[in-house]
């Protein structure tokens, strides 16, 4: 609508430049702006890994991007997520360590005491052959942090190159997908959810027409 804008991101491609790399969702979602007459003042409200695929929400004015990070700030914007992790979970669980970034590595986090608070819940939807599918929740939106916390706990993304086992020939991605995002209009005032479909090669796996 006029404030908002929610997108689906493909695996692979960033939010943001990482200053080599233009090709990001900021940049294609301004040029699809313009190229449909609307000349906005782009912003990303939040951000997903470059190999996570799911909805991203951007505001198209100062207005709204200040209204909506203050849900954010103040945790209340709803994100959840849907997870294949490596090993069988049977119980419903919470992680609740904080993550900073790595000193050795700036590229990575790392669940360390002296970093920022992060909170995720989860949820075990079904068990596969050694592997979980978990509909996680997140309130905090640090880096990596459904990545970083699966693996302290000892069940890594499944298809995860830095924080698990890697990423198998068959795989074709990492199995998690930004599938859920509520949250309150910043102008009508109306509580807004949008929802996502998995990907077609998380797809393939669930429905056993691909092995990792």
């Amino acid at each position: 609508d006029t404030e908002i804008i929610a997108v689906e991101k493909p695996r692979g491609i960033l939010v943001h430049s990482d200053g080599d790399n233009d090709e990001t969702m900021l940049n294609a979602v301004s040029h699809y702006l313009y190229q449909n007459g609307e000349d906005s003042c782009v912003r990303c409200l939040h951000r997903i890994d470059v190999d996570t695929t799911g909805i991203l929400l951007f505001s198209k004015n100062i207005l709204s991007y200040s209204l909506i990070n203050y849900q954010i700030e103040n945790l209340k914007m709803v994100k959840e997520y849907i997870a294949l992790v490596e090993g069988v979970i049977t119980n419903n669980g919470f992680v609740d360590i904080p993550i900073g970034r790595d000193r050795h590595n700036s590229k990575k986090s790392i669940a360390i005491k002296t970093g920022k608070p992060a909170y995720t819940k989860y949820e075990v939807l079904e068990n596969y052959n050694n592997k979980t599918l978990l509909k996680v929740s997140i309130t905090t939106g640090r880096t990596h942090q459904i990545r970083v916390h699966m693996a302290y706990i000892g069940h890594s993304v499944a298809g995860d190159e830095v924080y698990g086992n890697g990423k198998p020939k068959s795989l074709m991605g990492q199995c998690l997908h930004a599938k859920k995002i509520g949250f309150v209009h910043p102008v009508t005032g109306e509580y807004l959810e949008f929802d996502s479909s998995l990907p077609e090669y998380f797809e393939k796996f669930l429905n056993g027409k691909t092995r990792i």
